[in-house]
């Protein structure tokens, strides 16, 4: 396999590390100091940059796919819409995405056993494959995944820059 793939918002690095070595030339995102430093000791031959997915520095068509799971949950309606028309520009003609969120129509802050806390949101399906359409993407396939461990329901969706 080949192919330039970004992963947005690649918290530890583990899907990073699966995708190159699947063969994909891969340049990684995430906010988090913290998840960077972990992604770095998992991928030591990895690109690994601080970058927000609301407002990405990387080329128009510089990529074959984007992988972007458990990011929009943290996220609101706007900078959902904002992040997609991002990877819309980003992706390459008939480029494909992958995200995963989680399913629902909640917001609430999650405190960790750290004390540290974040923002989750939920996502009706519907809601969120009409956000992928508007951003110009063909939806191929979207699914409901089973419960995690904490009890929720992800959406997978597969789309297709047009």
């Amino acid at each position: 396999m080949s192919g330039k793939i970004l992963d947005a918002g690649c918290g530890p690095g583990i899907y990073t590390d699966f995708l190159i070595k699947k063969g994909f030339n891969v340049t990684s995102i995430d906010l988090s100091e913290g998840m960077l430093k972990e992604a770095k000791k998992r991928v030591p031959n990895g690109r690994f940059y601080k970058m927000s997915i609301t407002n990405l520095k990387l080329k128009a068509k510089e990529f074959d796919g984007i992988f972007c799971s458990a990011v929009f949950l943290h996220l609101d309606d706007k900078e959902v819409c904002t992040s997609l028309k991002e990877f819309s520009r980003i992706l390459r003609k008939e480029g494909l995405l992958f995200l995963s969120t989680k399913k629902g129509k909640k917001e609430t802050v999650k405190v960790y056993p750290d004390g540290t806390k974040k923002f989750i949101h939920f996502y009706p399906k519907k809601k969120i494959e009409d956000f992928v359409k508007k951003a110009g993407f063909f939806v191929e396939e979207s699914y409901i995944n089973l419960k995690d461990p904490d009890g929720d329901i992800w959406i997978c969706i597969f789309a297709r820059k047009r």
